[in-house]
């Protein structure tokens, strides 16, 4: 029945007891959340039972379901007025979650009706008549911050602190900073300070057995800021509100900030722009693999004697903890529409549509996030992939928000780089993202979009990611991010491809942090992702900025197969070790390392990288030839990562690779590697086994007018070294 002020429709109910009859109840879908009561009066016969009950039935956007139960049976023979307080928590049950009725709920929701049950056998018809919604009154009193709950009074620098507390139920868009503006502002030992937005949430929590993965709705909706300090010693912050109604601020609390634990965030090299560092100076060689999502039907379509479940995102924890164990420390991950995205269409669960976020896998990014820190991981964390504004690559353009087919404003997938509003969307979603996970020293970056020449119309030219309006948003949202992020994350955005994909002016831009790319190729050679490494490092050299493989093996199907992948995947991790990229170029078969038991690779190269320090502006990647005798050997090939004072190599059968096995016949049994342009003096080499990532040898060798003969021992198929001057020893 529709809901007006009287004189209101009237239905009548066909009751057949034993059971329940209802009646559906409609409004504007903001009226539900505008009320603070709901009023209806219920004409019950005089020959029905006595024993019948009215219970109010509510579910929200996300099917959640929440009652009210009247608590007095119905009285034969008289009307009774129905009074259902709509904003007293209290008051309401939820069946199947257990989540508190809010404000949240109630906008938009599903279904809301009157049922009438009873056990006492009735035929009849009962009237349900003059509903209403009273709304809350107009004038509210200024915002109250109560029961507020910080996570520690105490936390190593670096470390995240969160402050919970709550503030009146009365807000229709929780995200929106013009009706509901919350900041928390930190002062430093040194007396500066720091201004971090708050944001809205909703915990979960993950309920797995046989039938599969859910996450369920748990409590009241809250609010919190986190904080991540940059210094020893004491902290005073205030939590800050604003809202239509007037500003409230409570404080000061104190947070005392401890020595730290960790090196803290990742940051370009201020020494050498090529690569990375912590906050505290530490060198950081990000070594790891793509797992964008839990799952890819690529995956069972190119290797399909696995029965892979379409897992949830639980199974990150698994998966990182086989990383960690085997010495990684990077991966990346998507915010897609299928898997930890916060604004879509409802055609998917938890989404609402533009502006409005999904509090479930906001609830479940935390969990990623938090096992990355648990676990020694960074994450590279893709805002947007193509698929979600492209029409002909991978197309979720037309379950898109902002497709005016969908109540958007958009006629075409990129119009999201110049509309105002679309902007402004983009602005509210990325200060949300930041105010919840831009204090994590686990998030590496904001990837801002995942192969970006791949969004926008068919037959569009120029592309996307070469239109000048595409580079201008860039720069206007890079500048926007970089006055909302107190922790400066790192900020990228990535073409698919290779290198030659590339737009020089959007990666000239000094919003532009690092180089993300992608290095498939359509060669039957395994080895030909060294050359691509090589080219893909020269042609970033020009910008100055660290370099990052983020998706590669083979073609973007795995053409090729799984033998070529795993040789290629031993290849590129090796040249990551010569060629002057920021990391290990990021593997994209995430199903095959965890299944083919590929991790071992990953701790070869860790143990490797120990104690490696790569940033140094002199240092350049060079050519030495393999001697044997007084030829070149025509199979061997080394590259050498060289400064004055040392540096990596790898020495590598070019020609035969993936045709050889580690444990065969040696190549050469005389061999020596000639490197030049060191200092004078001794040098330590250390020979490494690249298989079992261990240390077989160690020698002294003098260097004579710059040049280094080095007698490589016996190998099969390839060999690493690492080499450090030893003046004065």
């Amino acid at each position: 029945m529709r809901i007006g002020t009287p004189p209101a429709d009237a239905a009548s109910i066909a009751i057949d007891f034993p059971g329940n009859a209802e009646v559906g109840l409609t409004a504007p879908a903001e009226a539900w959340a505008r009320a603070d009561r709901l009023t209806f009066r219920v004409h019950w016969p005089e020959d029905a039972p006595s024993d019948a009950q009215v219970l109010v039935f509510l579910t929200d956007p996300d099917f959640g379901w929440f009652q009210h139960l009247v608590p007095d049976p119905l009285e034969p023979g008289l009307a009774q007025t129905v009074t259902v307080p709509l904003d007293e928590p209290g008051a309401w049950s939820a069946r199947g979650h257990q989540a508190v009725l809010s404000r949240m709920h109630r906008i938009g929701p599903q279904a809301v009706g009157v049922r009438i049950f009873g056990r006492a056998p009735y035929r009849g018809t009962a009237r349900i008549e003059e509903a209403r919604l009273d709304p809350a009154p107009e004038r509210q009193p200024p915002p109250v911050i109560d029961y507020v709950q910080p996570s520690a009074a105490e936390v190593p620098r670096f470390e995240r602190v969160e402050i919970r507390f709550r503030l009146p139920d009365r807000y229709l868009d929780p995200f929106d900073e013009e009706e509901i503006s919350v900041e928390g502002l930190f002062e430093a030992p040194d007396g500066t300070e720091t201004r971090v937005d708050g944001f809205f949430f909703l915990d979960h929590y993950r309920v797995q057995d046989a039938n599969g993965e859910q996450v369920i709705p748990l409590g009241r909706p809250g609010w919190a800021v986190r904080f991540a300090p940059m210094q020893e010693g004491e902290y005073r912050y205030r939590i800050r509100v604003r809202d239509r109604w007037g500003s409230a601020e409570w404080g000061p609390g104190t947070l005392r900030a401890g020595p730290a634990r960790s090196p803290g965030f990742v940051r370009v090299s201020a020494h050498d722009p090529r690569f990375l560092e912590y906050s505290d100076g530490t060198f950081f060689f990000p070594i790891g693999h793509n797992i964008r999502s839990t799952f890819d039907t690529r995956h069972d379509t190119r290797f399909p004697w696995e029965h892979r479940e379409q897992t949830g995102t639980a199974a990150y924890r698994g998966f990182f903890e086989s990383m960690s164990a085997a010495g990684s420390n990077f991966v990346e991950v998507w915010m897609a529409s299928w898997s930890l995205g916060l604004e879509w269409t409802p055609v998917r669960p938890g989404y609402r549509g533009i502006g409005w976020f999904n509090l479930r896998h906001a609830w479940e990014l935390d969990r990623v996030v938090d096992w990355a820190e648990e676990l020694g991981l960074h994450i590279n964390l893709v805002i947007h992939n193509h698929g979600k504004f492209s029409d002909w690559v991978d197309a979720e353009w037309e379950a898109n928000p902002f497709n005016v087919a969908n109540g958007g404003y958009l006629r075409r997938p990129e119009q999201y780089f110049t509309d105002r509003r679309a902007k402004d969307a983009f602005r509210k979603l990325m200060r949300y993202i930041i105010a919840r996970w831009g204090s994590s020293r686990a998030v590496f970056s904001w990837e801002l979009w995942n192969e970006l020449d791949l969004t926008g119309s068919r037959g569009q030219s120029p592309r996307v990611h070469q239109a000048s309006t595409t580079v201008d948003w860039h720069a206007e949202m890079g500048r926007w991010i970089r006055e909302r992020d107190p922790y400066g994350k790192l900020m990228g955005s990535h073409v698919s491809g290779d290198y030659r994909r590339q737009h020089p002016d959007l990666l000239r831009l000094e919003e532009i942090d690092f180089m993300p790319i992608n290095a498939y190729h359509g060669e039957q050679n395994p080895l030909h992702v060294v050359d691509l490494l090589l080219r893909s490092a020269d042609f970033g050299a020009r910008f100055e900025k660290p370099l990052l493989v983020t998706e590669f093996g083979g073609t973007p199907m795995a053409s090729q197969g799984v033998f070529h992948l795993e040789d290629e995947l031993f290849a590129a991790l090796w040249a990551s070790t010569v060629v002057p990229v920021a990391g290990t170029p990021l593997f994209w078969w995430w199903h095959l390392i965890d299944e083919e038991g590929w991790y071992g690779k990953y701790a070869a190269i860790a143990r490797f990288m120990e104690g490696v320090d790569r940033r140094d502006p002199e240092a350049e990647l060079i050519e030495a030839p393999v001697l044997e005798g007084d030829r070149t050997h025509r199979e061997l090939r080394g590259l050498v990562y060289r400064s004055p004072r040392g540096g990596t190599a790898w020495v590598f059968a070019h020609r035969r690779f993936p045709e050889l096995t580690p444990d065969g016949p040696p190549l050469a049994t005389n061999a020596v590697l000639r490197i030049n342009g060191l200092s004078e003096g001794p040098y330590e080499v250390e020979f490494w086994d690249t298989v079992r990532g261990e240390r077989t040898a160690r020698a002294r060798h003098e260097t004579r007018q710059g040049r280094l003969d080095l007698p490589l021992p016996p190998f099969a198929r390839d060999l690493a070294l690492k080499l450090r001057h030893r003046p004065g020893s």
